[in-house]
């Protein structure tokens, strides 16, 4: 890695005040990192800050690791079964046993840190399928947004279940990119038609929209979202980047962006907030 490249990233991960800090969103200063960096691809997917420290990027073109010093590139291997299984990466999810999932345009995988590789699971949707996003909810159950729907992962057989689409009943759209818990037995859904509120329960689905009808009516994609530590809902996609607070029942769009589509949002340990989108990071 180039001096400066490790400069600008020891300079972006220290900011405070000039970065974008979950606690002002107001106060929007970023700076721009694309392949003239190291990116394998300005398209950026997913951003995930892990409990050892490293910053990993998915991108159309490959898995970037940074480890504070050194950019590592993971790309799809045709005769190397524990490699990646597709270059374009979705989704990248720390649950609580340390375990990192992948997801991919053809399906997840799981990183086995010890050896540097990826293993892939079975699942019921059967042939090639886009994983887009994991949450593990308070009770530990691991669930996995699809194009082929919603999926909960059975740990003693290691697949993948479906709980929407593929024959099950439910007026939430299959296309599924990202979800976060709200209380119990309750997810937000983010797809391909806005926000959902939808009951594992009881299987039922709200829509959300107030937060996803652009200014012509025309009901936004929702590619990502994440809460922060003030419980602020952020979420963005085709409509950029904008942020919920469900104490004040408020909604603020975030101005000044230059990747586009957004399609990850991730905080550092500073609470400064990396957004990835069409055009690289901002930060």
């Amino acid at each position: 890695m180039s001096r400066n490249l490790r400069a600008m990233f020891c300079l972006l991960l220290s900011l405070s005040v000039s970065g974008l800090s979950a606690a002002n969103a107001d106060n929007v200063r970023f700076s721009n990192i694309t392949v003239y960096n190291g990116l394998s691809n300005n398209g950026v997917y997913d951003i995930l800050h892990d409990r050892k420290g490293f910053m990993w990027i998915a991108t159309r073109e490959g898995l970037c690791s940074f480890d504070g010093y050194d950019m590592k590139v993971y790309r799809h291997e045709v005769d190397v079964p524990n490699s990646i299984p597709h270059n374009a990466v979705r989704k990248i999810f720390e649950d609580s046993h340390n375990r990192l999932w992948i997801g991919t345009e053809s399906s997840e995988a799981l990183y086995d840190r010890d050896h540097d590789r990826f293993v892939r699971l079975r699942s019921d949707a059967g042939g090639n399928y886009t994983a887009n996003g994991f949450l593990e909810t308070r009770s530990g159950a691991l669930y996995m947004a699809t194009s082929r729907g919603l999926f909960r992962l059975d740990e003693q057989s290691m697949e993948f279940v479906p709980l929407i689409g593929l024959g099950q009943r439910s007026p939430i759209p299959n296309e599924i990119y990202d979800m976060i818990e709200q209380g119990a037995d309750t997810l937000w859904l983010a797809t391909n038609r806005g926000l959902y509120h939808f009951n594992l329960a009881t299987r039922e689905a709200v829509d959300m929209p107030r937060a996803t009808v652009s200014g012509n009516g025309k009901q936004l994609s929702v590619l990502t979202i994440v809460r922060d530590h003030m419980q602020r809902i952020w979420y963005g996609g085709w409509g950029g980047v904008s942020v919920y607070d469900p104490s004040k029942g408020t909604l603020k769009t975030i101005d000044g962006l230059r990747t586009g589509i957004v399609r990850a949002i991730e905080f550092d340990d500073r609470q400064n907030v990396w957004i990835g989108g069409e055009n690289g990071i901002d930060i």
